[in-house]
């Protein structure tokens, strides 16, 4: 334990360096960041804070919708913790290139075990910050508890993020002894498919709630109503590993169920224990086993006189023609190739399905009449769809030209002007995003009752948007390059990842706005054109400055 927690003392006063030095560029950078952290808190605090107070207006179902959001909410933030640390866990257990170094020094292989678990819990509780915490304060401050209740919920959140991480480590290690050669592309995305393609169905079946919830929740006409739905809610969710940390946590702010919270917190306590010792002694076996076969690889020797036969094509591009077509087959087979991406991009669209899912599961009838919901919801759908834009293109648009890596002078210095390389990144990024978008989004807005002439309307917004977050990420991410970084999240912390986020974020909630105003408008028999227009106007404002910059900066590369 003590050669861990000097590890990653380590490791702190190495990513703190930049405070040490007092850069004023790095300070500003690292405070932007942490003020869009901040902000996207608060607004997630102000959220529930209006839900919690939205939901007390009704007396005799507040508790149940109370319940029911702690119950839902606790296990969406358990299944992506759990996710995010597999996809994650894979690279940092099995993948990392110190694995072999630090194979060869007296440290324990239990130590590492602690160490990766640690260092992937870190990475991987980012669920518990952005959304689980401004819960905690929301519910405490519109059920005006004290200073208690608030330590008592960060304990019982402080558990429930060891359960979910010791889970995860369990499972990250059974999966790798599962697959044996852990390097398997293809068995690392298809586990992460897998439990993605698990996750969303237990969320769509569980936590969505339909109307039949609903009803069920607000039992009209019924007297003994509350008590009823609170045990339907309790025999929705009892074999969710969440469910008594979501009792025990409305126990402690409504007063309601006291007699069982006794018996939740017991339960909660020896969940996290169990999950621990489960990841302590079988966990750790099975990551001793596969850690050896991942660092050590895997070599087949030919037979002895066997000549080698040329494997794949001799041509390429193989799928299209051409220079441009090259580079486009070079970043999308890189793609491929590349198990971490590849999850993290499943990842972000199992987020955008399950926000397509709840989309499909709203009652439509009840307000396909109201023109103004209609709208608000279509202009939330079109800021949500935004933001996982400006999330997309943050994570692999703006890295694509720094990814390029040491050999980036192979391709600049090519007959093939850096002006196609542009092209082929920006085609291929802003037709497989809006492709993906187009898609997701169709059958939810189609339920809105938007029709088929209101969903060609959003295609354009949706277009223009997409455009205009690809463009600026990307040339954003032509100013700032480092060749030298191969990591693809630690590139977008720069200046220009904090230029992209707050250009895209405010860009989207301009578009989200307006989008509003043109959708209540077509809803109310109107064709107000105008406000197209002043998307595009504002698309056009946004993207020209970077992409000008980027044109006049890329002459002056140079590789070193």
């Amino acid at each position: 334990m003590r050669l861990v927690l000097r590890l990653l003392a380590w490791r702190a006063r190495a990513a703190s360096a930049f405070v040490r030095e007092r850069e004023v560029a790095k300070l500003v950078v690292a405070g932007g960041f942490a003020l869009l952290f901040g902000l996207v808190v608060t607004g997630e605090y102000l959220f529930f804070v209006r839900a919690f107070r939205a939901v007390l207006q009704f007396p005799v179902a507040a508790p149940a919708l109370t319940l029911y959001a702690l119950e839902g909410f606790l296990a969406l933030v358990f299944v992506l913790a759990v996710v995010s640390f597999v996809v994650t866990g894979s690279a940092v257990f099995f993948r990392a290139r110190e694995n072999r170094l630090l194979l060869t020094t007296p440290l324990p292989l239990r130590a590492l075990f602690l160490l990766r678990a640690v260092e992937t819990a870190l990475l991987t509780s980012w669920s518990f910050g952005v959304l689980a915490l401004p819960a905690l304060l929301a519910l405490g401050s519109v059920w005006e508890r004290r200073a208690g209740f608030y330590l008592a919920g960060l304990a019982l959140l402080g558990g429930f993020v060891l359960f979910a991480a010791a889970l995860g480590t369990l499972i990250t290690a059974a999966t790798a002894a599962a697959l044996g050669h852990f390097r398997s592309r293809a068995g690392i995305v298809a586990v992460g498919g897998g439990l993605l393609a698990l996750a969303a169905a237990l969320l769509g079946r569980f936590v969505i709630p339909t109307q039949a919830d609903l009803y069920a929740l607000f039992q009209p006409g019924s007297l003994n109503g509350t008590p009823a739905a609170i045990y339907f809610l309790e025999a929705k969710f009892t074999y969710w590993p969440s469910h008594p940390f979501a009792s025990a946590l409305f126990g402690m702010a409504t007063g309601g169920l006291a007699h069982r919270l006794p018996g939740a917190l017991t339960v909660s306590l020896g969940l996290v224990l169990g999950a621990c010792l489960l990841a302590a002694w079988p966990g750790r076996a099975l990551f001793t086993r596969a850690i050896r076969e991942a660092a050590e690889g895997v070599v087949v020797a030919r037979p002895e006189g066997e000549v080698a036969t040329p494997r794949g094509r001799a041509v390429f591009p193989v799928l299209l023609r051409g220079p441009v077509g090259a580079l486009l087959e070079k970043d999308l087979l890189g793609f491929l190739r590349n198990p971490q991406e590849v999850g993290r991009g499943l990842f972000l669209a199992f987020l955008l399905v399950l926000y397509t899912v709840f989309l499909f599961r709203i009652p439509t009838r009840e307000i396909q009449s109201a023109e103004e919901v209609v709208a608000r919801l279509v202009a939330f759908t079109l800021v949500a769809t935004g933001y996982f834009l400006t999330t997309f293109a943050l994570r692999f648009v703006f890295p694509a030209i720094s990814l390029e890596g040491r050999m980036a002078w192979v391709v600049f210095s090519s007959p093939l002007s850096f002006a196609h390389l542009l092209l082929a990144k920006f085609t291929l990024y802003t037709l497989g995003l809006f492709g993906v978008m187009e898609v997701l989004s169709l059958v939810g807005l189609l339920r809105l009752g938007v029709g088929l002439h209101g969903f060609v309307w959003w295609s354009l917004l949706l277009f223009l948007m997409t455009l205009t977050v690809v463009s600026v990420a990307l040339a954003l991410g032509t100013l700032w390059p480092n060749f030298r970084e191969e990591n693809a999240e630690a590139l977008a912390t720069n200046a220009g990842g904090l230029l992209t986020s707050a250009l895209c974020l405010g860009y989207v909630g301009l578009v989200g706005w307006l989008g509003y105003r043109f959708f209540l408008g077509l809803l109310g028999g109107e064709r107000p054109l105008g406000w197209v227009a002043a998307v595009a106007g504002l698309s056009l404002l946004v993207a020209a400055g970077p992409l000008w910059r980027a044109r006049r900066a890329a002459a002056a590369f140079e590789v070193v």
